[in-house]
């Protein structure tokens, strides 16, 4: 049995966080990408997903040419506003603060 627990706090917000926007090729479809932020009365954040790495918001395009994501669809949205740090700002958290997050963009 599990007794440790990962939050000590209890959820009192969920965020819905905008990453961007993706057209599958089969259908086609257009997809949102989101992630969530799940706040607790104790202050914790808890993220869900985190969007397409920061190349992505730079060249799209040549950033799903390196990854293979071209073969499945294309990227119809994705700028600095739809990172991470830009999307908790926007929910009023600071990246920093949190267990440790770096809000700085990050590559693959």
């Amino acid at each position: 049995m599990i007794t440790d627990h990962l939050l000590n706090g209890r959820p009192i917000s969920l965020c819905v966080l905008d990453f961007g926007l993706f057209r599958v090729w089969a259908g086609p479809r257009n997809v949102g990408i989101c992630g969530f932020l799940i706040r607790t009365d104790l202050d914790e954040c808890i993220l869900t997903d985190s969007g397409f790495p920061a190349k992505y918001a730079e060249d799209s395009t040549a950033a799903a040419l390196g990854d293979g994501l071209d073969r499945f669809g294309t990227v119809l949205s994705c700028n600095a506003e739809n990172l991470v740090a830009a999307q908790f700002k926007k929910a009023g958290i600071e990246p920093d603060r949190h267990h440790g997050y770096d809000p700085r963009p990050y590559t693959y």
